[in-house]
């Protein structure tokens, strides 16, 4: 198995969700996970079967690209008063990367992390698209997989790498905000855009990079949730 395989699978995902064609996205990114479950395992094969130490890596190993899937909502749809972040990744590999550096350097938890982010990205899309609610408890299971993957080792690289993990801290913040306060659970709501007004204003450097509608959409969420927090404690 080859990581060109399992990037191709999901930047296939992705752009099957942009022509609306949700069935075969979400094929391609779960295909895209099994993929990669057996690249770590060849890949931890390949570690124990040469020398141990650990080797200098010149370049990272990807690189990456947003891509916005198109708004699909029904005229019912939550989202309608609520901004949900759309920028799903593309990843490529780094021509400068040598292949010691995909075999051996790089964690996978990042490539893991991306992958369960677009589609969980791509589940919440469709089930906008089709009004089917009840799917929302679904969709908040895999933010929250995206969320567990992310923490376990959090991307430090180079800054214009730390603007894509910064879209996908911001993109599953956002979006489990916005469907805890759809159904009505409003304290992990207030938690999700607690951490993410927090997490907005330290003008990280994905912050800062973030177009003006995505901003807006964002502070309109936090603001949003603000008003009615006090509306009822009052």
């Amino acid at each position: 198995m080859s990581i060109e395989k399992i990037l191709e699978k999901n930047n296939e995902g992705v752009q099957c969700s942009r022509n609306r064609s949700y069935r075969a996205a979400k094929k391609a990114l779960r295909t895209a996970l099994v993929y990669l479950q057996e690249f770590s395992e060849q890949r931890d094969a390949h570690i124990e079967a040469t020398e141990k130490k650990s080797c200098n890596c010149t370049s990272f190993p990807l690189i990456f690209r947003t891509c916005q899937i198109p708004d699909s909502t029904s005229k019912n749809s939550y989202s309608l008063t609520h901004f949900i972040f759309r920028n799903a990744l593309l990843a490529f590999v780094n021509p400068n990367s040598q292949e010691k550096d995909l075999m051996r350097s790089w964690d996978t938890t990042k490539l893991k992390a991306m992958l369960i982010f677009n589609l969980s990205l791509i589940c919440h899309c469709a089930t906008e698209r089709y009004d089917s609610k009840p799917n929302l408890v679904r969709v908040l299971r895999l933010y929250k997989q995206a969320w567990d993957t992310l923490q376990k080792n959090p991307w430090t690289t180079t800054t214009w790498h730390q603007v894509y993990y910064d879209a996908v801290v911001l993109g599953i913040l956002n979006n489990m905000g916005a469907t805890f306060h759809e159904l009505a659970h409003y304290q992990q709501s207030q938690h999700c855009f607690k951490t993410m007004k927090e997490f907005f204003s330290s003008n990280s450097a994905g912050v800062l990079a973030l177009k003006p509608d995505t901003r807006s959409g964002i502070m309109m969420n936090i603001k949003l949730l603000e008003e009615l927090n006090t509306a009822r404690a009052a």
